[in-house]
């Protein structure tokens, strides 16, 4: 007999291009994962299960999607710099504690709730955990690379969008919507008209300059 009980949910929101030579993105890939603990005759498991939508650009989603992953790449490029600089300056490397402190009075912070604000930083710091270990052994072996270990790089200032995760907390699973197969990551009306306003008067700053 198999007996299963949900241990943890979340839910990764990305974008899918029709054309990888081609920065803007036509649909969003929303993919959630359940991870249940299972039992079966005395014996234990983790079992991850995955469900995936495509959230396309005429989807009424796409627009609130769209401007969270906006602002999400902001803090990731704003994070970035401090980090790069850090290195770069004085040949440091900034830990996810340091960065989540020193980046909660940064305006890019501010414009994502606090866990994806939080879950950008970590995406970060593996990104840079990934270049110090590549590095490390790129100074023992040289040979086993093509060429020296790069930092990680910027997105694309205007093109440019970042992952969404998305814990279960954080997702609107209302009764209707339920009924009606509809998850939706839950974003306040007034946070989405604020993501809004930035993205245009970023983009209106860039045609002026």
């Amino acid at each position: 007999m198999l007996n299963s009980a949900e241990a943890a949910s979340s839910s990764t929101i990305v974008p899918l291009t029709k054309a990888r030579a081609s920065p803007r993105h036509n649909a969003w890939r929303w993919q959630e994962a359940h991870s249940r603990t299972t039992v079966e005759q005395g014996g234990s498991g983790i079992m991850q299960l995955t469900e995936q939508h495509v959230i396309k650009r005429k989807d009424p989603r796409f627009a609130v999607i769209d401007a969270a992953a906006f602002a999400s790449k902001n803090l990731y490029n704003a994070a970035l710099y401090e980090m790069r600089q850090a290195f770069i300056h004085e040949g440091i490397y900034l830990s996810y504690e340091e960065m989540d402190q020193r980046m909660q009075p940064h305006e890019a912070y501010k414009a994502l709730p606090a866990k994806r604000a939080q879950h950008v930083l970590k995406q970060l710091a593996d990104a840079w955990k990934a270049f110090r270990e590549a590095k490390a052994v790129y100074e023992e072996d040289p040979s086993r690379f093509t060429g020296r270990p790069r930092l990680p790089k910027y997105k694309h200032k205007t093109e440019g969008r970042n992952l969404l995760i998305y814990t279960m907390q954080a997702v609107s699973r209302g009764k209707r919507s339920l009924q009606r197969g509809i998850i939706k990551p839950f974003v306040s009306y007034k946070r989405r008209k604020d993501h809004l306003r930035r993205r245009e008067r970023f983009l209106q700053h860039l045609t002026e300059t």
